[in-house]
């Protein structure tokens, strides 16, 4: 007796034949959310020389929006086109600070979010703008050494959660490959189907407390 359907749990050539289909969704999902990712990156990288770009306008005698305008055109992507898109808004009637805050919420940027309350605080009680923009600009730039710090740190870890991820799934290939017949019990029996999902559970448990202990917020 074995808890998998009779149709497929007797021939272990029916597994391969799913694993393309796993494979390309899984595939899509890690690549959509790696670019995902590197954009953020890329946009937390540009944030401190955006307000330092966007203090110096200010001192050379420009408005907000004229500031925000030239930085727009200025910096790079993705941090210019989410700025274009944010002036274009603003041209169209809606509040500055509304249109800085929806970059902040399409982008997920707690940084960015930060700086335009600053922006809203300072311009309703008054103040210095463009040395609030350097005095935010410095602190993300000592958030971002202390969090390559960090990394640098973690790195051993990483690597090793990696290499232990990919060792089970790598000897059971290798092992499929030379021996077939040894490995199929775990797909064909029942105590190899129960040994595969206390295999898998340990697997992911194991794993999730490795990320946690390597997972370290700045």
């Amino acid at each position: 007796m074995t808890i998998w359907p009779a149709t497929i749990s007797r021939d272990p050539r029916t597994w391969l034949q799913l694993l393309p289909a796993v494979f390309a969704v899984g595939m899509s999902f890690f690549v959509v959310k790696f670019l995902a990712r590197r954009r953020f990156k890329k946009f937390q990288r540009l944030l401190p020389d955006t307000l330092q770009l966007l203090s110096g306008t200010l001192r050379a005698g420009y408005s907000l929006p004229q500031g925000m305008e030239v930085v727009s055109k200025e910096i790079a992507d993705p941090m210019g086109q989410e700025l274009r898109r944010a002036m274009t808004e603003a041209r169209l009637g809606r509040e500055l600070e509304e249109c800085l805050a929806g970059v902040s919420e399409r982008m997920a940027s707690p940084d960015f979010a930060w700086a335009v309350m600053a922006i809203g605080i300072q311009r309703e009680v008054g103040g210095n703008l463009n040395e609030l923009l350097n005095s935010v600009a410095d602190t993300m730039i000592a958030r971002e050494r202390l969090r390559r710090e960090v990394g640098a740190l973690t790195a051993e870890g990483r690597m090793s959660a990696g290499i232990l991820s990919c060792l089970p799934p790598g000897l059971g290939l290798i092992m499929w490959v030379m021996n077939p017949g040894y490995i199929s019990l775990l797909f064909t029996s029942f105590i190899g189907n129960v040994f595969l999902g206390l295999g898998t559970v340990s697997a992911t448990i194991g794993l999730a407390w490795m990320k946690k202990v390597i997972t370290i917020d700045v």
